[in-house]
Formats: structure tokens, sequence, C-alpha cells
């Protein structure tokens, strides 16, 4: 019961008339967050976040992969 699938990014701009316009598709799009203004920081986070959240659920991906983890320090690699 596997599930095999693939991520397409796709970048496209809304002219003056509210016409989308497909500039590229993506095979490797990013899912990194960063912006300078932290507004805009925030939408890319929450629509990404939501995006992916929607692909686990096509693919069916149990829920318990899904639980948050704890942070772990930067420096967590080795013993002390």
């Amino acid at each position: 019961h596997g599930a095999v699938f693939e991520l397409f990014g796709l970048d496209f701009l809304v002219d003056s008339a509210l016409q989308p316009w497909v500039l590229e598709v993506n095979s490797t799009p990013s899912l990194a967050v960063e912006h300078s203004q932290p507004e805009v920081q925030q939408m890319i986070y929450d629509q990404k976040k939501t995006m992916v959240g929607d692909m686990f659920n096509l693919v069916r991906v149990p829920a318990r992969f899904l639980q948050p983890r704890a942070a772990q320090p930067a420096n967590s690699g080795g013993s002390s």
C-alpha cells in the first residue's frame, strides 16, 4: 500500500485583467520560507504548510508521521 508522488511548483503571474499566466513549472520546487518582510514570510509559510498537509493527505501519510517533533538544539549531534 505504498504511495509514489511527485511535487511540481508552478510560477505564475496575474495581469491587470486578472488573467493568470504560467511562467514556468519546476520539478524540484523549494519549500524554503525566506523573505525580508515578516508578514510576507508568514504568508509564504502558511501557504506552503497547507500545501504540504494537503499533499500528505492525498498520499495518505499516516497521522503518526505528521506529529510535530520537539525542537532539537542546533548542536545536538554528539554525546557529552
